[in-house]
């Protein structure tokens, strides 16, 4: 395993530092043939000649890669809020989340709490608090609290209405596809479940969006 980790390691590194990986490489070749169940990596004389890695698809694991995906777009949302409002880097915040949000959490093993500054995840309270911030995840409502000292309402406002404008935006792009003839007609149908599944998430979180502005008037 470690031998095949190396070689393919070699290989995805090669463009970024092809002096380094070929010198290297006949040290790693001289271990043996490198490869796993699934995992092809085909023998070359030289790194700059040596082809990808390739995983056949039996191996992969598709519900790890959906999980991955929405990870990694919960710790985006977070950090673009983050990122907008000038939060501290250092500073910890308070998720509060539905359970299946905490429980996304908890599977990634402290993935969300690490890249996206989280230092504690709690349930969603009956009532709104006190400088809580809202964020859209998948057409559900999160809060952030200790996000700042103060929440500036007018910046919360005008941030809300730019998702608003970007949500807008993304349905009108989805529907334009769907209620496009040749895009159905010539696109996968995975490809346009895929586009409709987006054009629903879309929705819901323009919802989501449009709830928190209400809740700021």
């Amino acid at each position: 395993m470690l031998r095949t980790v190396l070689d393919a390691s070699l290989r995805l590194l090669h463009p970024q530092m092809p002096f380094i990986t070929e010198q290297l490489w006949p040290a790693v070749a001289a271990t043996g043939r490198a490869g796993l169940r699934g995992v092809h990596v085909p023998a070359a004389p030289l790194c700059a000649r040596a082809g990808w890695p390739a995983v056949d698809a039996s191996v992969t694991d598709r519900a790890a890669l959906a999980t991955f995906g929405r990870v990694q777009q919960l710790v985006d949302e977070i950090r673009t809020l983050r990122g907008a409002r000038q939060v501290l880097p250092k500073r910890k915040i308070t998720l509060l989340a539905p359970a299946g949000v905490r429980a996304l959490v908890a599977e990634a093993g402290g993935v969300v709490e690490a890249l996206a500054g989280i230092g504690e995840v709690a349930d969603l309270p009956t009532e709104r608090p006190a400088g809580a911030v809202p964020i859209a995840f998948e057409g559900q409502e999160l809060l952030l609290v200790n996000f700042a000292d103060a929440v500036d309402l007018g910046a919360e406002r005008v941030r809300l209405d730019k998702v608003v404008t970007e949500k807008l935006r993304l349905i009108s792009g989805f529907e334009g596809k769907l209620g496009n003839p040749g895009y159905l007609a010539k696109a996968k149908p995975e490809l346009v479940a895929e586009t409709r599944a987006m054009l629903d998430e879309a929705k819901a979180d323009l919802d989501a969006a449009r709830r928190s502005l209400d809740a700021l008037r």
